[in-house]
């Protein structure tokens, strides 16, 4: 009788154990998953930042754009051929400039 209850404390022991090293190796494997997602983490923050870059470095050029256009447009009404506001090719004014290109930041 004696060993009967040794006999299942060795059953209960051994499963413990068998779920220890399966929780053991499953733990391993989160903590590689993790690592992963946080060397991803890292890869989408630069890219982020590098998209970024490349936005203010359009609105810069954009904007130098329309300033030149803007300056060809006075050029061009200082020498008498004059274009109506409301035309619609007319150049893009300042406060619609700063409008256009201030999207979320």
């Amino acid at each position: 009788m004696e060993f009967e209850g040794l006999s299942r404390l060795e059953d209960i022991v051994g499963r413990l154990l068998s779920q220890y090293a399966e929780l053991k190796v499953q733990n391993e494997l989160l903590v590689a998953e993790v690592e992963e997602k946080k060397q991803e983490l890292g890869r989408l923050h630069g890219k982020i930042l590098e998209m970024h870059n490349d936005k203010d470095e359009i609105h810069h050029r954009v904007s130098s754009i329309l300033t030149k256009l803007e300056e060809w447009e006075l050029v061009k009404h200082e020498d008498g051929s004059a274009v109506e506001d409301s035309h619609p090719d007319a150049p893009v004014t300042q406060d619609a400039q700063k409008h256009l290109f201030n999207m979320g930041v």
